[in-house]
């Protein structure tokens, strides 16, 4: 490949890819007192991974995993968002809520909240009174933090909600666009874990395997048996593979034999 021009490597413009790839950075903030986690100009990320699936909720997922954070499933999601993040920010306590998340909020967001139809109790920012939210991230009463800080200089209460996640392990997202992501990561992977909890088929799941099997329905019980199926037929239009009835794949063992 080296030396040669992207045109004679046929090299498309839009790959038609069928899965989707994110890419996260590596922060080590519990390595560096007294940083704040919130994005900025400065460099302060020591490495990258990424996540690779059919699914971006997945792919998300997997790149946040690998990337030292794992989003919850369940518990209690701590919200406190700037003005115009609050309209995306409902969306993400709906979806919060939808998944079985308790949402607490500090009084502006959860005036927004409860504006729109999101049930959700007020707590105390850090100089409101006591306990206030640090004080519940350091009991472990929170699971999840979405804090997107506001200006050039976010006040002292938003550096220690942030500063307090970090010390306690909590995931804190600090951007609207991630908290989306992070939840459509959630609904996807509790998706699975539906699927894969499932030691009691429904009815209606056997009925249709049932049918399958006495009416000859080729039927796939298992994610990885579907991906290899999938992969088996895509090789086959594309005549990497050939295939032939069985019977004649008996006729010409028994000639071999013969």
């Amino acid at each position: 490949m080296t030396g040669k021009k992207l045109k004679e490597l046929e090299v498309k413009e839009r790959l038609n890819l069928k899965h989707t790839v994110v890419k996260e950075a590596v922060f080590h903030f519990n390595k560096l007192p007294g940083v704040d986690s919130k994005l900025a100009p400065e460099m302060k990320s020591t490495g990258e991974v990424m996540g690779i699936d059919y699914d971006f909720g997945m792919a998300y997922y997997e790149a946040e995993l690998a990337a030292g954070m794992k989003i919850p499933m369940k518990g209690v999601a701590f919200i406190s968002v700037k003005d115009r993040d609050k309209p995306k920010a409902a969306r993400v306590a709906e979806k919060l809520r939808g998944l079985g998340f308790d949402i607490v909020a500090t009084k502006g967001t959860a005036e927004y909240l409860r504006n729109a139809g999101i049930e959700v109790e007020t707590v105390y920012k850090t100089a409101g009174g006591r306990p206030n939210i640090v004080d519940m991230i350091i009991n472990r009463q929170i699971d999840l933090i979405i804090n997107t800080p506001s200006g050039k200089n976010p006040r002292k209460d938003g550096y220690d909600i942030r500063r307090a996640a970090v010390e306690c392990n909590v995931p804190c997202i600090t951007t609207i666009a991630a908290g989306l992501a992070a939840v459509t990561g959630a609904e996807a992977i509790s998706g699975v874990a539906q699927i894969l909890s499932g030691k009691n088929p429904r009815k209606d799941g056997y009925d249709i395997r049932r049918a399958a099997v006495e009416c000859n329905v080729p039927c796939i019980t298992t994610i990885a048996a579907g991906l290899a199926a999938v992969t088996g037929a895509e090789a086959i239009m594309e005549g990497e593979m050939t295939t032939k009835p069985l019977q004649e794949s008996s006729m010409a063992c028994e000639g071999a034999g013969s």
